[in-house]
């Protein structure tokens, strides 16, 4: 895992997605491109943890997350490295119509 973590650091970005059945983490799985994902099992998530936290204080790593408000459960340090992780899971769905713009909902 630890030169998988090195590839995502030389590519300058980390894709995390956390799964979890129930509110229980079951899998994490890590990217740094679509060629190649990295799964870690329930087994061995505590130590991936806390391997993966050393990529996620760097700043020259670009960190995409799918589910923040779950994933900063898990990596509490992923919070100070984002200026505002609310508004990574602001979700809009507007409808245009000529000048006008409405929002119809915003998660």
């Amino acid at each position: 895992m630890e030169k998988f973590l090195e590839y995502c650091r030389c590519e300058g970005k980390i894709v995390i997605y956390c799964r979890f059945d129930k509110n229980v983490l079951i899998e994490i799985s890590l990217s740094y491109n679509k060629d190649n994902i990295f799964y870690v099992s329930q087994r061995y998530l505590h130590d991936a943890i806390i391997m993966i936290n050393s990529t996620i204080l760097l700043n020259e790593v670009l960190k995409i997350v799918h589910n923040v408000r779950k994933v900063r459960e898990i990596f509490s340090l992923i919070e100070e490295k984002l200026s505002s992780v609310d508004d990574l899971m602001q979700c809009h769905v507007v409808l245009i119509r000529g000048n006008t713009i409405t929002v119809l909902f915003q998660i």
